[in-house]
């Protein structure tokens, strides 16, 4: 009858610690504090690491149930920027397949005034979240000719490289 108990109890001890160790992987918040699925509103501002390397920053200039309208600007950064680098964005100045282009540094550089993006592909990107702002009806008028036009959204889960 002891030893019944005695295994009873380690039995007892070894679920309670299962149930520790899964609260403690599943029920915790990770280092990223729920930015990731954090709600998208129009004209945050967020930035995502290019393929390359170098950092970007994205403008949300309309958030619907499936998609997420962006424009990205021409800047790279080679660190991770902060809201503080908002004031600086620009486009560049030759348009090139909805794409604009500029030669920073020596470098080609480019920058999109729409793109919509699945939020698949919004969540592959892994943008970090910089700062709220508002969309201006001047940069809603990419928008407003993709919806008047071929309203392509991109499948594949790629990143820009620059």
């Amino acid at each position: 009858m002891m030893k019944n108990r005695s295994i009873m109890t380690h039995r007892i001890a070894f679920v309670i610690f299962l149930i520790f160790i899964s609260v403690m992987f599943v029920g915790c918040p990770g280092g990223n504090e729920g930015k990731e699925d954090k709600e998208v509103h129009s004209g945050e501002y967020y930035s995502f690491q290019c393929d390359n390397g170098g950092y970007k920053v994205l403008k949300v200039l309309l958030a619907e149930e499936n998609l997420i309208h962006i424009c990205y600007y021409n800047n790279i950064f080679e660190e991770k920027p902060s809201g503080d680098v908002i004031q600086s964005l620009y486009f560049g100045k030759n348009r090139f397949n909805d794409a604009f282009i500029s030669e920073d540094g020596g470098q080609t550089t480019t920058g999109r005034k729409h793109m919509a993006l699945t939020l698949e592909n919004w969540k592959y990107w892994k943008p970090h979240f910089l700062s709220n702002g508002e969309v201006t009806s001047d940069e809603l008028k990419a928008y407003e000719e993709w919806k008047n036009g071929d309203r392509y959204v991109s499948g594949l889960l790629t990143i820009p490289n620059n």
